[in-house]
């Protein structure tokens, strides 16, 4: 059991590891954000939409609980991205927040850029993709 682990993990950082993002991209997606945005490196790597799938399926924030002003989407994101961050330092990852005119709220999501499918987000609290047209305030990678 512990074997296959081992394989499944390498696997996935030989995907992320040998696919580069160029720095044109990231700036591309940072330009949406209307406040502010920030890119704290200038290498980064990224892996086909399966494997980020598969990352996101096993990420362990679906089991906590959402507590308005104590742990809510905010902590959901930034635990996220740490998580994925402290296994993939390179992944091209980030956390954004986010207007949602129709509902009058903002939210805080994480996002990506896949070799094959491009910018997406992610729900951290479900672990749900999708390819929305939120408006963008703030952007951090």
């Amino acid at each position: 059991m512990i074997k296959t682990i081992k394989l499944f993990w390498l696997k996935v950082r030989n995907k992320i590891e040998k696919t580069e993002v160029f720095n044109k991209d990231i700036d591309y997606q940072l330009e949406r954000a209307s406040k502010y945005s920030e890119r704290l490196d200038t290498f980064y790597t990224t892996c086909d939409y399966k494997t980020m799938k598969t990352l996101v399926s096993i990420m362990p924030f679906k089991c906590r609980t959402y507590k308005r002003d104590r742990y809510d989407c905010d902590d959901f994101a930034y635990d996220f991205w740490r998580t994925l961050k402290n296994m993939f330092p390179t992944l091209t990852v980030g956390v954004c927040h986010v207007s949602i005119p129709h509902k009058g709220i903002r939210h805080a999501l994480n996002w990506c850029i896949t070799s094959d499918k491009g910018f997406f987000m992610i729900e951290p609290q479900s672990g749900k993709i999708f390819f929305p047209n939120y408006k963008i305030e703030v952007m951090i990678i």
